[in-house]
Formats: structure tokens, C-alpha cells, sequence
């Protein structure tokens, strides 16, 4: 449930066949639900994939044997923070981030 091409490389490294399907599911978790960052990316990517498997159960009459789903978040000073609204926004966000180390 990912179009992103790191991902698709990833997995073609690896040797397997696959389809790519991209989710529908609306990223409106409620961050705030969630004691880590890191908790609320993994529930986005489950429901990311759960979405797509009924999707496809509905299309195909059955459920794909493996749907695979990812998010990647940013975080700063364990806040996450949402995708730029536009460029100076970004450019505002790219500029918190300079000079720190990622993870």
C-alpha cells in the first residue's frame, strides 16, 4: 500500500513479486492518542493495510495473502510534525530541521 520507489526497490531486492495498491485511509488518527511517535506511524500503516486488503477482498472476491503497509513520519523534539501545507511551510520546516540529526 506504498508508491513510494525506496519502498518498491526495497522489496524487488529482496526478490518478490508485488502490486502496488495505494491506500485510501484518511490520516486523521488523533496524534495525540498516542504515548510515542513512533506508535501512531505504525497504526497509520496497519490501517493503511487494512484498507487496502478490504479493497481488494472486494474487487477480487478474496483477500491478498500479504498486504504491506508503511508511513514514514517526522518528528522533532518527539512532536510530529504534518506534511507542509505549502512551500513556506516547508521551507519554515526544513529550516527547524537543519543542523539536527535524524533517526
Amino acid at each position: 500500500s506504498s508508491d513510494l520507489p525506496r519502498r518498491q526497490e526495497i522489496l524487488t531486492n529482496v526478490g518478490l513479486k508485488f502490486e502496488v495498491v495505494p491506500s485510501w485511509f484518511k490520516e486523521t488518527l488523533d496524534k495525540s492518542a498516542f504515548a510515542e511517535p513512533y506508535e501512531y506511524a505504525v497504526e497509520t500503516a496497519k490501517q493503511k493495510a487494512l484498507e487496502v486488503a478490504r479493497r481488494m477482498h472486494e474487487k477480487h472476491l478474496k483477500t491478498p495473502e500479504i498486504v504491506i503497509g508503511a508511513d514514514t513520519i517526522v518528528t522533532l523534539e518527539e512532536a510530529i510534525l504534518e506534511k507542509p501545507v505549502d512551500k513556506q511551510d516547508a521551507y519554515n520546516m526544513l529550516s527547524r530541521l537543519s543542523g539536527k540529526i535524524g533517526r
